[in-house]
């Protein structure tokens, strides 16, 4: 994506071989999912976002692959949407 193209970190991934090293990949694919939850009603979507929420905090990152973040987008109407950013601190520190 032109962001992780602008932005190095965002395709940051790390080794610990022989000793713990930073590596930037040249190109990195952009972990983004889409989940259509616009057939429930408003206090069903908000059950299922709480849990993709959950369930997204369980998922750890793997560090020895780019990118070391997650992207949630959320349909709740034709012309509403929910993004879900997940990025691990490493990544910003």
């Amino acid at each position: 994506s032109v962001t992780q193209n602008n932005h190095s970190s965002l395709r940051l991934r790390f080794d610990w071989e022989e000793e713990f090293i930073q590596i930037i990949d040249s190109n990195s694919e952009t972990p983004f999912i889409v989940t259509d939850i616009s057939q429930y009603e408003s206090i069903q979507q908000e059950k299922i976002i709480e849990k993709i929420i959950l369930d997204d905090r369980k998922k750890p990152f793997d560090f020895s692959k780019s990118p070391l973040f997650r992207l949630n987008l959320l349909k709740l109407s034709n012309t509403n949407y929910k993004s879900i950013l997940t990025i691990h601190h490493a990544i910003l520190d």
